[in-house]
């Protein structure tokens, strides 16, 4: 019995290793894509922040499940997250030539 636990503590250890290190490597390729460990950190956690890039943006939470251009000539895009339900989401990001200028949070966030 103490054994069986022995094993599966350790296999739990290692899938706990592997999970960091897969984490680090993807912070290190942020940190060298945008020279920046504050950026990097910000998309490890998710954030979305004013002034962010289109592609920090993707980076952070991935493309979007709906893209609605405001204006064809302003470059004026809003992007929808995380779907509620029929044409709601819990998150619309409003960028103006590619940049992040607000966020609107619908619902509860978990």
């Amino acid at each position: 019995m103490i054994q069986t636990l022995s094993a599966l503590f350790l296999i739990y250890l290692c899938w706990i290793a592997g999970r960091w290190a897969v984490a680090e490597i993807r912070r290190l390729r942020l940190i060298r894509k945008y020279t920046d460990d504050d950026i990097a950190d910000r998309i490890m956690l998710r954030c979305v922040w004013l002034g962010q890039t289109e592609q920090q943006l993707f980076d952070s939470l991935g493309k979007p499940l709906r893209v609605v251009c405001v204006n064809a000539g302003s470059g004026h895009m809003i992007y929808s997250y995380d779907e509620l339900g029929t044409g709601r989401y819990r998150m619309n990001v409003r960028l103006v030539n590619r940049r992040v200028v607000s966020c609107e949070h619908h619902g509860s966030v978990h």
